[in-house]
């Protein structure tokens, strides 16, 4: 593996991780099922505007890039950074559907995983 496609990778991963980090924080209040389907909604909803994301999965608790992750390592990191922070935003959206603003955000600072725009976009839901 050469270093430009190693370095993708790992940034590839760093967003994936932030994604698990907030799925495990969110099981330990709402359980795993609940939270599954959240990701899964959110995963449906913003594919769409994303369409990079056509193709990942969520299962059993991780996020599967099999298929795609070459063509996102691909991408800048620009799009990149796009991509996962409108998956993680429509999580929190639809968790602040389900259980309220200030929940939802109290939820996702106890997985330190923060998006600057976050209380901005679940306002709008």
């Amino acid at each position: 593996m050469n270093s430009k496609s190693q370095s993708s990778s790992n940034r590839l991963e760093t967003y994936r991780s932030k994604l698990l980090e907030l799925h495990a924080a969110l099981t330990q209040s709402l359980g795993r099922r609940a939270v599954d389907n959240i990701f899964e909604r959110a995963l449906a909803e913003i594919t769409p505007a994303y369409a990079r994301l056509n193709g990942a999965e969520f299962r059993d608790g991780s996020l599967i890039l099999d298929s795609i992750g070459s063509q996102l390592a691909a991408e800048s990191e620009e799009d990149v950074r796009a991509a996962f922070s409108g998956l993680y935003a429509a999580v929190l959206v639809l968790l602040s559907r389900m259980v309220g603003k200030e929940v939802a955000l109290r939820l996702a600072r106890n997985a330190d995983a923060h998006l600057v725009l976050a209380g901005d976009l679940i306002g709008k839901a």
